[in-house]
């Protein structure tokens, strides 16, 4: 059990920082990519449009474009024209899968350290 509780202490106390840079690296790429083809009002609203335009409510946009890239059956209601995802380099889809896969993983750890907290 020590094993266990130190591997998701690990993985929880590397895995946020790590997590949170590649978000700021894809915060830099992925609007320069598709805030011309997407980010109007045809698939957001006036107010998601003026809320995601500062800085820390527009990872959450950068977010929605990952997912879109990762996930294109998730995002496929908001933004209907999924092509521009298809057509990313090989380099923004692995940033985007390794992102991804980090955010898995600490959801993970942090719902095994829950549930360890429970049993104990």
């Amino acid at each position: 059990m020590n094993i266990i509780a130190q591997a998701i202490l690990f993985i929880m106390a590397y895995g946020t920082p790590a997590m949170l840079i590649l978000l700021h690296v894809l915060h830099l790429i992925l609007p320069k990519k598709f805030d011309t083809i997407w980010f109007n009002q045809t698939h957001f609203t006036e107010a998601e449009l003026a809320i995601y335009s500062s800085y820390p409510l527009s990872l959450v946009k950068t977010l929605g474009y990952s997912a879109a890239i990762c996930l294109p059956f998730l995002m496929k209601k908001r933004f209907t024209n999924l092509r521009p995802a298809e057509e990313v380099s090989i380099f923004i889809k692995l940033l985007s899968y390794i992102f991804l896969l980090l955010v898995f993983l600490i959801l993970l750890s942090g719902l095994l350290a829950i549930s360890a907290a429970f049993l104990l």
